[in-house]
């Protein structure tokens, strides 16, 4: 991870003396947006998401602002370099500051508008004095001198900008939390000797937030505008009463404005997909073989609308969407397509509002259920007043659009949306005069309650949420309610996350294909790396390592029965009281007729004539013989084997099975 030309300080140092581009690899892992993020992120830009209104949520998980934690007064501090004395100093729009994170870390943080790396070293003060160590190639300190917290103006008794002996100046600034939290994730992500993955860098974050807190004295945020005294109102405004670690991001809480959540992974690449082979039965033409005689369509949505929402375009390939389009189309379906900037609010509301029957919504998101929108408009700064007067322009927009009931919607004490707050550029400080900053707008749960209000109803669709983490708690999955439902507990991979999408409308295409046999098929790619259906294929050099941002351990599927969710993967088929193999076979067996009402009757006849006796069929009947995957010696489990391929193929209920166990029937349109 060490950039070229060395240390942050050699980098910069040429940076400043020949006016090149700094030699350096961007902001923590933002260079290329390969996931589909909780963060709201574009490429190289980290956000905050202004994630709710303060409640009793604050206390759960918060760190609490009292004991040591690993603290010291130099956390909620930053020195910012000015020059050293050999002459020395930081080219315009560059930056190089001092960073104290938890535990004794120091980091020596380097950042432009567009790359940021950094030094790691150690510090420990008491006694009013600061001992300082780094021992990189080209920044090498070991220095103890006094350091008066106070003084808004030090010297240091090194240089950063050469080697040779000397001093530096410096200019102490207040570190506000979130500044600080963003500031200690990029050092560390940026640093050429941890090698840190973005997990661990994320973990360094929030240990620093802790002692943030842990340090005590005055709680600030930047919500107040800057400038104005750094402590908490008697009213309470800006003060901060904890933080809650999610992983990948930290929520931060205030007594009297709402939390922020800081999103520390940008984008991410995956571990290398790896290759599957092509199983013998991929060259089986009974393989290819689709009822053309089936159920009447009982199953299907009332409605053939799909809807496909993306509002970051550089998350889909255009030629995915096509294939997409194409087959749903194919099966009847009116696609509706939004992407980018016609993905708003507005836009998503009067898509969903036609009742789809297929919905795919692939964006940001996060563990609280927030998807990113469209939306965005000109920020022009980040004091308190800003975010009302935005939030307000907003509602107006929405209201002027005929959405005055969704501008001030609340389900309890959560609105339909929040504004996201951009964190423009990689330097700590504020942002520079001029420098044009866009909100974003995300659209959380209470947006599917307001819906669901409208008489929107999802108990007859597939909506498929492509996007990271939001199934990690059930906020968003019990807002929409769908027949169908699919969505990533964790950070997921691009391109599988594509490949996902994909793969549900080639395999759905096919009549009596349902989502749970899909989710099913896509389990046994993952286990046996074999390719057998034409869209296999789209996860061969995908596919990454079981429990990766790139595997089926982070997709979930459920249906809602309308009573229950059922989860795909430890009810129904994934009970654990059929065989899944034996049911797999049976199901691909039994479309070899072509007539599902006949293929049901042959493997019952099967079951009774020869299954349960102990024998396959043998020459006696060759379709028996072919049509199961080998007789155990306890044969009384084939009877609900049987019957739960038939549910597969027609939706007959088999025994055996509650409601709570049997994941609802949907097909795309049989």
């Amino acid at each position: 991870m060490t950039p070229s030309g060395g240390s942050p300080t050699l980098a910069l140092r040429a940076h400043i003396r020949e006016g090149k581009r700094m030699p350096v690899k961007h902001l923590g892992t933002n260079t290329v947006v390969g996931r589909r993020r909780r963060g709201l992120m574009a490429a190289a830009c980290s956000m905050s998401l202004i994630a709710g209104l303060a409640g009793p949520v604050a206390a759960q998980g918060a760190a609490s602002a009292t004991g040591s934690g690993g603290a010291s007064p130099l956390n909620r501090l930053v020195y910012s370099f000015v020059r050293d004395s050999s002459g020395g100093h930081p080219k315009p729009g560059a930056q190089i500051v001092l960073l104290f994170g938890a535990n004794g870390e120091a980091f020596l943080y380097a950042a432009d508008s567009t790359a940021a790396f950094s030094d790691d070293g150690s510090f420990s003060y008491a006694g009013g004095n600061l001992s300082l160590r780094f021992d990189d190639a080209d920044f090498k300190v070991n220095a103890s001198f006094g350091l008066n917290l106070s003084e808004s103006q030090v010297t240091m008794p090194f240089q950063v900008l050469s080697a040779k002996k000397g001093t530096s100046n410096w200019q102490r600034q207040p570190l506000d939390l979130d500044q600080g939290t963003f500031a200690i994730y990029n050092a560390a992500t940026n640093s050429g000797s941890l090698n840190l993955t973005a997990a661990e860098a994320a973990g360094k974050a929030y240990e620093f937030a802790q002692a943030w807190l842990a340090a005590g004295g005055r709680q600030v945020s930047h919500l107040r505008p800057f400038g104005t005294p750094s402590e908490c109102t008697e009213t309470g405004d800006y003060c901060i009463v904890g933080t809650e670690n999610l992983g990948d991001s930290i929520e931060i809480f205030y007594k009297n404005a709402p939390p922020l959540l800081i999103d520390l992974y940008a984008a991410g690449l995956s571990v290398p997909g790896t290759p599957l082979t092509v199983s013998s039965l991929d060259s089986d033409p009974r393989v290819f073989l689709d009822p053309s005689v089936h159920p009447d369509g009982q199953f299907d949505p009332p409605h053939k609308q799909a809807d496909i929402i993306a509002p970051v375009p550089d998350l889909e390939s255009p030629s995915a969407l096509a294939d997409m389009r194409k087959s749903l189309g194919e099966r009847g379906y009116s696609v509706t397509e939004l992407d980018g900037a016609g993905a708003s609010v507005s836009g998503i509301v009067h898509a969903l509002k036609g009742d789809p029957g297929y919905v795919v919504i692939s964006t940001h998101g996060n563990k609280a259920g927030q998807l990113l929108t469209g939306d965005s408009f000109a920020a022009p700064g980040l004091a308190q007043s800003d975010i009302k007067k935005a939030t307000e322009d907003f509602q107006a927009k929405l209201t002027q659009e005929g959405l005055g009931s969704l501008a001030h919607y609340k389900l309890g004490v959560e609105p339909a949306f929040l504004l996201g707050d951009p964190n423009c550029g990689f330097q700590l400080l504020p942002w520079p005069p001029g420098r044009q900053c866009r909100w974003k707008v995300v659209i959380t749960p209470a947006f599917w309650s307001w819906l669901d209000d409208q008489g929107v109803d999802f108990s007859h669709s597939l909506v498929f949420i492509s996007a990271c983490e939001v199934d990690a708690t059930p906020a968003l999955r019990d807002m929409i309610k769908a027949r169908a439902y699919f969505a990533f507990s964790q950070d997921v991979e691009t391109h599988f996350a594509t490949a996902v999408e994909g793969y549900l409308a080639e395999s759905l295409f096919r009549p009596t294909h349902s989502p749970e046999e899909a989710f099913y098929n896509m389990l046994r790619i993952e286990k046996t790396h074999q390719m057998i259906y034409k869209e296999d294929r789209l996860f061969n050099g995908v596919l990454g390592p079981l429990g990766s941002d790139a595997s089926f351990a982070i997709l979930d599927g459920w249906g809602w029965n309308g009573a229950a969710w059922v989860n795909y993967r430890g009810d129904g088929w994934l009970s654990g009281k059929v065989d899944p193999g034996q049911v797999w076979w049976m199901l691909y067996a039994g479309r070899w007729s072509r007539d599902t009402e006949g293929a049901a009757k042959s493997l019952e006849q099967c079951l009774d004539k020869y299954w349960l006796k102990g024998t396959p069929g043998g020459l006696a009947s060759p379709y028996c013989n072919a049509a199961n995957a080998g007789i155990p010696k306890d044969t009384s489990g084939l009877k609900l084997d049987v019957a739960y391929a038939i549910y597969l193929l027609d939706g007959q209920s088999p025994a055996g099975f509650s409601p709570d166990q049997l994941p609802p029937r949907w097909t795309m349109d049989d």
